[in-house]
């Protein structure tokens, strides 16, 4: 397992949010708030040394860039968001009404759901296919036949 491509992966697609900078570490003495340490294989901790909650573990990760190379982003996102769909449906469940965690839930469902349709979007304008726009599109001819 290459960690750094996994640590890099993991801050494009914010699991866990809030923290540009990983570093391969326990906590140490004075901690720095933006940053999330890495202690062990899917073991993150924030600067007051809580466990952070991950949405993909690190072997899911190194498979995706294994199997996909760039476009493991986009596929990060479409794993998190089913993740957040079966957590929201257990937490429904337990509940039995839409408390503030459920609402919060939702949010960063669409928040990531958003991320997976933009992500598919770009990738087809990348590839030339149908990007939803509608017209024709004709190189101008000036001075008398030279094209742009």
């Amino acid at each position: 397992m290459n960690i750094e491509e996994v640590i890099r992966l993991r801050i494009r697609i914010k699991d866990p949010a809030g923290y540009p900078k990983f570093v391969l570490t326990s906590v140490p003495a004075n901690p720095d708030e933006l940053t999330c340490y890495r202690a062990a294989e899917d073991e993150y901790y924030n600067s007051d040394g809580e466990r952070l909650k991950l949405y993909i573990s690190d072997a899911t990760l190194d498979a995706l860039i294994a199997a996909y190379g760039d476009g493991a982003e986009c596929r990060c996102y479409q794993e998190i968001a089913k993740n957040l769909g079966a957590e929201m449906r257990i937490k429904r469940l337990t509940t039995g009404t839409e408390t503030a965690e459920y609402q919060t839930l939702i949010e960063l469902y669409n928040f990531y759901r958003s991320l997976a349709n933009e992500c598919k979007a770009q990738a087809n304008s990348d590839l030339g296919n149908d990007t939803g726009r509608i017209g024709q599109m004709k190189q101008p001819t000036i001075c008398g036949g030279f094209t742009l």
